[in-house]
Parts: structure tokens; C-alpha cells; sequence
């Protein structure tokens, strides 16, 4: 026999019932199913050894009372907590792992053959121009081209991972960009030993994140393989093998009159949980403030806490208000992925303030010069014992210098309460063997279930906080995402406990109502309230804006159908973008600006960096913002227009088909919101068939002719 696997099915299946879903769309025959057993949301069902891999390709993505059922097979009975679940999810991480590798492979052979091109993913003919040492050992090199004035256009930004390598020896270091100018290009590198830089030519490459796959790999096969501990309790229960458990109650809380009624429940059931919960945060319902009053009532409580999210830039947004609200807090992270008001209280800049930093630096450089000088006796041709000492010496430097930084970090962490991090960046480099009382995870839904793993590895309660109607985890690999990876453990949680593992925030603070309402009637069962602070509130009601048409209503959308505004592929690249799109893009921002509109009370967002590129080249303010949508989750401002961008016959569309990631866009703005796009185009699909249908119930549809 071996095993089929079904997840995950409805909540209280009966075995009969299982037995018949199976029957239905497995085609099989039911003597030729064995025993059934029902683990939480898993089904494990015997089935004769040749059956297994056919029946799985029947049922795999079919729906089980409004559920898309994953199915695998085994050839044996493995626990649900063991290995079976979780090599599946080591074999889905080695399929994006191979497919990154594809891409990243793809993008430098473009670059290689143009390297001038604005989409090259690399830099070559660059000289070193100056050199630094910093916290760690951390070599900082500035860069610049060597028969040139200025850098071609180029993918390399700033926090990107890269190989700087030595044109002549080939021999290629890790590092991470820290500043990108029109003449040069400054990186730290990540390894002790820096390379030779005396007329040496270097190239630079964009670098897929290794580290951040090699992490999420160690913690699912440490996560499979736990027993008779903490990590293997959390992981029986995450997994639905064991029963969750709360306390009957907080009588120790006492909520803060800053918190709504669902956010106070929120926070108390939050302590209640013994194991783990969910907050679950639609747009502008205070997330981050409910997860700020649960972290500080736990350090009320003499507890330690880890504080994560998928981004840099959702942990420092959650990093600055437990500053600002007065706790104990240090940042993980390099500084250069940190905002730069925030840089000198994370655990460099905290490190550096100490009087022993200054010795180490000095220890560092002195390891550097070392480096450098054995380099040099070896192209000089000394012998080796000489420069191997050379190199020996630096080496016995170097170690000092960790060993005094060492305790530097020990002594800033073990002071501190809370420790914030991404879930990439939680690590034993900095942590050591260091436990934590409860992990938060925040912006859960936005992240592949192995790096949910990472800091369950370190804790013994998990909170999950976040939104799975909003943008999903970032999947490369199309056959990773047909088999599940694009599933997030918050969304996995939340199909299988539905209330009684999460609690929902329903009183948001960002909208006016009319921008709310089709959010809340798509993703939230019309339970969104827009507080009185804010339903109301439109763009007339600064001073300074004139009271029009424009900022006298919320929601405003404009139907380029018929206009022969047609979208296009985008020269040399593969996004899109739409010209005359654009165009009327620009002409509504000036028309809010003539009104009275400040520039950075308005951004415009759009699902294609093409569209994004096409704006902001023609665009006479520079002082307007014009990214991605995907670039905008978790901000907000007072009026956001949307480019939708596709228009084509065909009625393809592409990006918008993942109807989360317009459910953020709709939800940046205040009081302000103006789409653009071609009803004819996009109203073949459902979703948008009913937000078109929501428009003109608002009054709130224009067409291009009107404008």
C-alpha cells in the first residue's frame, strides 16, 4: 500500500465522506482504498501501491467543498509532524531554488551580451576608488568605471546581493550594495579576505540570495526531524497533528484607551494563546498598533520577544513605534537595509557607540592591510611560507577583533527585551543559541511557509499577524506555485481554524468609506467600519484645495475603452506599459496639483514596472512618486492614482488576474482614489466586472471623453 495525502479537507469530514469525495474525482474504485484517518485538516488514505501517483494527478487542485485540495502520495505511513509534509516543502524549496537560478543565469547572459542596456544586471571595467572598514570586519569598497565618467544604466540597486569579481583571476566575493550614484558604486563585502585592488579590474553581477534559501532549507529539515522538545510540540499543533490550546482567560490586561473593542479582544486572546494565534489585519485597522500593545504587555510579563517580518521595511516599521512607545529593542539586519533614521539604533549602530568598537576597527583595518600585503608577496612571487604567514598574522587579527565585537553583541542582546529581524535575518551569527519566549511574525501572509519556519526554531508561542487578501508570498516557479508553495502558513491556519485561531480587526482608519466599500464586500464579508475620523473626509477638506468635482467625491474611475489606448510590451524587456495611459496619468496629477494638491500628499502605483519607467520619464515633477504596487504594501496617502495598464484585444490581463494585489492598490489611498483603465478589457474577469459594477453605483464612473 502506500499513502495518499489530502490537504486540506473541511473541518469534521467524515471518513465515509472523504471516502466518497475520493471515489468521485480520484477515479478510483472504493475497494481499493484502504484506512482512512483524519488528522486535523489531513486526510491519509491507503490506496494500492500502483494507484498512488494516478489518483494523485486526478485529485491534485480539485475542489472539496469549496476547498483546493493538495494531494501527494507515499510509499509508507509517516505522521503528519514528520518528514512526509515537510519533504514535500524541501522539495518545493529546491524547485524555486533551481527555477531563481534560471532567471538570475538568464539576466547576466543578457547583460553580457548589453551590458549598456537599462535592464542589465551588471557592471564591468570598474576600478576600486576608495576603501573602508566597518562593524565586522565588513569591507566597504567604492567603485567606478574605469574609462568612463558615469555608470551605465543598470538593475543594481541599493540592498541588492552581488559577486564582485577579479576580471583576471575570476575569482569572484559575495557583497551587498550600499550606494548607487551616476559615478560609482559603493558595496560591503561579505567575507574577511579582501581582494587584490592594485589595477585590478573588477565586473559586478547581480547575486541570487542564497543565504536566504539555505536558511529556510536548515529550519524545514530541523523542523521535520525535532523530537521530544518545544519545536516539536509547536510543530505537531502548526501542523494540525495535535489540538490547539488557549487559557480561559486575561485578568491581567488592562487595555490601553487608545485600543477599539476588536483590537482589546484581539490583544487579550493574543496572551490567551498557549500556542499560537492570528490577528488578522485588513487595510488601516491598526495591525501594527494591536502587535505593539501585545509585545509590550508581554515585557510587562518578564517575557522576551522576537519580532519579525518578510521586509526590511515591515520590520522597521514595527521596529520605530516599539522605539517610539519606549522599550528596549534592537534591530538585526545590515544598516544599508535599514531606513536611515532608524540606522544607529540597530545592532551595528548600538555596537559602534561602545569604546572597544574604535579598538576593533582599528584591529579590522589592520587585518585588511595584512590581507592585502600577502596578495601582493604572492604576485611578487615570494615564497609561501612567507606570505602564508603574512596571511596567518591577519588571520589571528581578525579573530581578536570578532572576539571583542562578540562581546559587544552578546552584552547589547542580553540586555535587550525585544529583538526585531527578518525572518532571513533571524540567525545564529548574531543570536547564538538564544530562545525567545513568543515570535511575532508580521505581514505572515506575505511569506513562503519555510521562512515562517525560521523563528518558530527559537520560541515556544507563535503569533501571526497579517493579511492573506492582500499581496501573496513572491513565487518564481510556476510549478511551485500549481503545487502549493505559493501558500503561506498564516493562509493555511487560517483555512483550517478559522475563528477559533484568529481574531479579525474590523474598525479601519484609512479610508473614506466609499474607498473601503468594495474591499470589504469582496474580501471581508462586508465587515469593515470606517471610523467617523474618516469616512467621511475628502481632498476639499484641506485648506489650500479647491472645492471641484475632483476633490469634492472619493472614488473616481476613468474607462479608456474605445480611445485605442492599447498596451504594449516593453522594448527589450518583458513587463508592459500603456503610452496614452501614461499620458492621462500625468495630465490627472497636474489637474490635482493646479487644485492645490502637495506633492507628497498624492503617488500613483501601477502592477507593471514598465508603466512605472514610462511615467516617470515623462513626468515633469520629479517629486511625485510613481512605483509599483507591490512596492506600496503597508503605506498610504491622502489621494493614489492606479494605472491598470492592459488594454488589448485579446482581453489579456496579465498581472491584475491576482485580484490581492488590487485589493492593496485600492486600499493606499485616503481620500482620493482614481483608476484608470479599459472596462472592455478587464471586465472579463469577474472580479473586475463587479468593481466596474461598484463604480457606477458610486456615480463614480467617467469616461475618457470626459476628461
Amino acid at each position: 500500500m502506500s499513502i495518499l495525502h489530502l490537504y486540506p479537507v473541511p473541518r469534521k469530514t467524515s471518513k465515509g465522506r472523504v471516502l466518497q469525495w475520493l471515489v468521485e474525482h480520484g477515479n478510483i474504485k472504493s475497494k481499493a482504498v484502504g484506512r482512512i484517518a483524519i488528522t486535523g485538516s489531513l486526510a491519509r488514505i491507503g490506496v494500492e501501491t500502483n494507484l498512488g501517483p494516478r489518483v494523485t494527478k486526478f485529485v491534485h487542485g480539485q475542489k472539496f467543498d469549496n476547498r483546493t485540495i493538495e494531494a501527494w502520495d507515499s510509499p509508507s505511513d509517516t505522521d503528519y509532524g514528520g518528514n512526509d509534509y515537510f519533504e514535500k516543502l524541501l522539495k518545493l524549496l529546491e524547485i524555486e531554488a533551481e527555477e531563481c537560478t534560471k532567471l538570475s543565469s538568464a539576466n547576466l547572459r543578457q547583460s553580457q551580451e548589453n551590458h549598456r542596456d537599462a535592464s542589465s544586471s551588471s557592471l564591468t571595467n570598474l576600478i576600486v576608488t576608495g576603501d573602508d572598514t566597518g562593524f565586522g570586519g565588513q569591507l566597504y569598497l567604492t567603485l567606478a568605471p574605469k574609462n568612463q565618467q558615469r555608470l551605465p544604466p543598470t538593475r543594481i540597486r541599493v540592498g541588492s546581493p552581488v559577486l564582485l569579481t577579479e576580471i583576471n583571476q575570476q575569482v569572484s566575493r559575495p557583497g551587498i550594495v550600499c550606494r548607487v550614484a551616476r559615478e560609482s558604486v559603493q558595496i560591503a563585502l561579505t567575507e574577511d579576505i579582501p581582494p587584490s585592488m592594485d589595477d585590478t579590474v573588477f565586473r559586478l553581477d547581480l547575486a541570487d540570495d542564497n543565504i536566504a534559501s539555505q536558511r529556510e532549507q536548515m529550519a524545514v529539515t530541523r523542523v521535520a526531524s525535532a523530537s521530544g522538545n518545544r519545536l516539536a510540540e509547536l510543530r505537531d499543533i502548526i501542523v494540525g497533528a495535535t489540538q490547539l490550546q488557549f487559557s480561559k482567560g486575561d485578568d491581567h490586561f488592562v487595555s490601553s484607551p487608545s485600543l477599539n473593542q476588536t483590537q482589546s479582544d484581539a490583544v487579550k486572546f493574543a496572551l490567551t494563546a498557549q500556542d499560537i494565534a492570528i490577528i488578522h489585519g485588513p487595510p488601516g485597522t491598526g495591525k501594527t498598533t494591536v502587535l505593539v500593545e501585545i509585545i509590550r504587555e508581554m515585557v510587562k510579563r518578564g517575557q522576551k520577544v522576537l519580532a519579525c517580518a518578510p521586509s526590511n521595511l515591515a520590520v522597521d516599521n514595527l521596529f520605530e513605534k516599539l522605539l517610539d512607545a519606549g522599550e528596549n529593542v534592537v534591530r538585526l539586519g545590515h544598516p544599508i537595509r535599514i531606513l536611515p533614521h532608524l540606522r544607529e539604533f540597530n545592532l551595528d549602530g548600538l555596537a559602534e557607540k561602545h569604546d572597544d568598537a574604535g579598538f576593533a576597527k582599528k584591529l579590522w583595518k589592520g587585518a585588511s592591510t595584512l590581507f592585502r600585503k600577502a596578495d601582493r608577496m604572492r604576485e611578487k612571487g615570494k615564497s609561501k611560507t612567507e606570505w602564508k604567514e603574512c596571511q596567518s598574522e591577519a588571520r589571528e587579527i581578525a579573530a581578536d577583533a570578532q572576539k571583542i565585537e562578540q562581546q559587544l553583541v552578546d552584552s547589547i542582546l542580553d540586555s535587550a527585551t525585544i529583538i526585531c529581524s527578518t525572518l532571513h535575518g533571524v540567525d545564529a551569527q548574531f543570536l547564538g543559541a538564544r530562545r525567545f519566549d513568543t515570535a511575532i511574525i508580521d505581514e505572515a501572509g506575505q511569506c513562503t511557509e519555510p521562512a515562517a519556519w525560521i523563528p518558530v526554531l527559537r520560541s515556544d508561542r507563535i503569533i501571526l499577524a497579517g493579511d492573506h487578501c492582500q499581496l501573496p508570498p513572491t513565487v518564481i516557479s510556476n510549478e511551485a506555485i500549481k503545487r502549493g508553495f505559493g501558500l503561506s502558513l498564516f493562509e493555511k491556519l487560517v483555512a483550517r481554524h478559522g475563528g477559533e485561531i484568529s481574531k479579525l480587526l474590523i474598525d479601519q482608519y484609512r479610508m473614506h468609506k466609499d474607498i473601503m466599500g468594495f474591499s470589504s464586500a469582496e474580501f471581508y464579508d462586508n465587515s469593515l467600519v470606517a471610523d467617523d475620523s474618516v469616512s467621511d473626509r475628502l481632498l476639499k477638506d484641506f485648506d489650500g484645495i479647491q472645492e471641484e468635482e475632483l476633490t469634492s467625491t472619493a472614488v473616481h474611475f476613468i474607462d479608456t475603452s474605445g480611445a485605442g489606448y492599447n498596451d504594449e510590451q516593453e522594448r527589450g524587456g518583458t513587463s508592459f506599459l500603456n503610452v496614452n495611459e501614461a499620458k492621462l496619468v500625468i495630465r490627472k496629477v497636474d489637474q490635482l496639483l493646479e487644485l492645490g494638491v502637495e506633492p507628497e500628499q498624492l503617488a500613483v502605483l501601477t502592477p507593471y514596472a514598465g508603466q512605472v519607467r514610462q511615467i516617470s520619464e515623462n513626468i515633469s515633477r520629479e517629486d511625485i512618486e510613481v512605483t509599483s504596487i507591490d512596492g506600496y504594501q503597508g503605506r498610504e496617502n491622502e489621494a493614489i492614482i492606479i494605472s491598470l495598464v492592459r488594454s488589448n484585444k485579446e482581453n489579456e490581463i496579465g498581472f491584475l488576474a491576482d485580484t490581492r494585489r488590487m485589493n492593496v492598490a485600492l486600499t493606499r489611498a485616503r481620500r482620493k482614489l482614481i483608476v484608470i483603465g479599459d472596462s472592455s478589457t478587464i471586465s472579463t474577469h469577474p472580479f473586475y466586472a463587479r468593481l466596474l459594477e461598484y463604480f457606477d453605483e458610486m456615480g463614480a464612473y467617467y469616461g475618457v471623453w470626459d476628461e
